[in-house]
């Protein structure tokens, strides 16, 4: 009885580390509220289950490294667009009452490329650590 007790509790700390979004018996919800308790970077320094395989301090250091890896690529894409001249201010779109909100290129590439590199930035930490 011990022993299937361990095991049963090995599963879930595996499944807290493989980030998974579903536990058997809980509602959407509840499994919604876990997800969001043990992956969010700054909630789950905070909400995180005891027995998941990333502390407190880890976080921490994720969400700093998760910080300054997204202020590194925003300024080296700024820096690329400043050296090649490629139009950081050339409007792609305009948005709002009579154009009031210009959407350059510069920023559709913050937006895209920098989120991608950084969402893989997070994910690859969390697969190294968990």
């Amino acid at each position: 009885l011990e022993r299937e007790a361990e095991a049963q509790k090995r599963r879930f700390v595996r499944r807290l580390a493989a980030r998974a979004n579903h536990f058997p018996g809980n509602t959407w919800c509840e499994d919604w509220v876990q997800y969001t308790s043990n992956t969010h970077l700054v909630f789950g320094i905070f909400f995180h289950h005891p027995l998941h395989p990333v502390r407190s301090r880890e976080r921490v250091v994720i969400l700093l490294g998760s910080v300054a890896v997204g202020l590194l690529l925003s300024n080296l894409i700024y820096l690329w667009f400043v050296h090649v001249e490629f139009g950081m201010d050339d409007t792609v779109l305009s948005l709002g009452p009579n154009g009031s909100l210009d959407v350059t290129k510069l920023m559709i590439t913050l937006w895209t490329l920098g989120s991608v590199v950084h969402t893989l930035f997070d994910l690859s930490i969390w697969h190294i650590k968990a």
